[in-house]
């Protein structure tokens, strides 16, 4: 059932298999001894409250719900050869009230760039895969996903400086390349992985087949911060922080070059990827510096 979320352009699995994947995960050690059709109310309210254990929040765990009950509905229909009885998927929406449930505080909409202590807290409470993703998120500017899908045969080590070439991102189905200067840190990141991964994803998950997932990220960052006693933050803020570095020293257009926003400009295709190159490059390497004088001034109020 799954096989039926694919991208357009590589047929690979989208982000909406890899969220029921998740779920089947949580799922399975959890109630792998009941079968499905007996799967009620009662289950589904311990899996929230597995959920909320977890210090998600309750948008999240709703989300959960929504796709569990859509799972068990598309498995009763005669093209999935009626796996379940219609009934299952009936009773568990009417499971209303997720009452006397303590939920992860919802995320406002509009979070700012990260600060010194927020990164420098919550490294040190991260585990080793986790914080090496947030380290290569900041020195690129990258979105999580685009991260998380990192594979060594998607970055061209050719030149003086490495690029990244996801095979999948935000823009794929307009025609639009990505690309990702690796340089300073982040070119030290990447080398270390590649000598752990020679091929496949640099972030495996717990089949090396597949990466780590997004929910896993968002949920170790969670638990970081709470343990450092910062504000609490999410991985996609990191792509603002290294937004924000570059256009504090620089013209807006770097930052916009190195992020893979559209281009505006009225130059033709083939220039256009030559000066994107060149910008992207130069913004890379003023957020490199930027990290560096970050961590700096940090160290200087650590000494104070």
């Amino acid at each position: 059932m799954l096989g039926h979320y694919k991208h357009v352009l590589s047929g690979e699995p989208t982000g909406e298999a890899d969220n029921y994947v998740a779920i089947l995960r949580v799922l399975e050690p959890m109630f792998g001894h009941i079968a499905a059709k007996d799967f009620g109310q009662v289950e589904l309210y311990q899996l929230l409250r597995h959920y909320a254990e977890a210090g998600c929040k309750r948008s999240y765990a709703a989300t959960v719900k929504r796709r569990l009950i859509r799972l068990f509905r598309t498995a009763s229909f005669p093209q999935y050869g009626e796996l379940l009885p219609r009934s299952v998927s009936q009773e568990l929406s009417q499971l209303e009230d997720m009452g006397g449930l303590r939920f992860a505080p919802a995320r406002t909409r509009d979070r700012g760039p990260l600060t010194a202590e927020q990164i420098d807290g919550t490294l040190r409470e991260l585990r080793d895969q986790p914080a090496t993703v947030v380290r290569l998120m900041l020195a690129t500017g990258m979105r999580p996903t685009e991260t998380l899908r990192m594979r060594a045969e998607d970055i061209d080590r050719r030149g003086r400086v490495w690029i990244y070439r996801p095979e999948v991102h935000k823009t794929a189905h307009h025609g639009k390349d990505r690309l990702v200067p690796l340089v300073g840190e982040a070119r030290q990141i990447v080398e270390s992985l590649l000598r752990q991964y020679r091929t496949g994803f640099l972030f495996p998950g717990r089949d090396p087949d597949t990466h780590y997932q997004r929910t896993s990220l968002d949920r170790n960052v969670f638990r970081a911060a709470s343990r450092a006693g910062v504000e609490i933050w999410t991985p996609g803020q990191c792509r603002k922080t290294a937004a924000t570095m570059i256009r504090r020293d620089a013209d807006p257009d770097l930052a916009r070059a190195l992020l893979g926003h559209e281009d505006l400009s009225t130059t033709t295709r083939h220039y256009a990827r030559l000066d994107e190159m060149a910008k992207a490059v130069e913004a890379a390497e003023m957020l490199r510096d930027a990290l560096r004088e970050l961590r700096d001034d940090d160290d200087r109020s650590a000494a104070v």
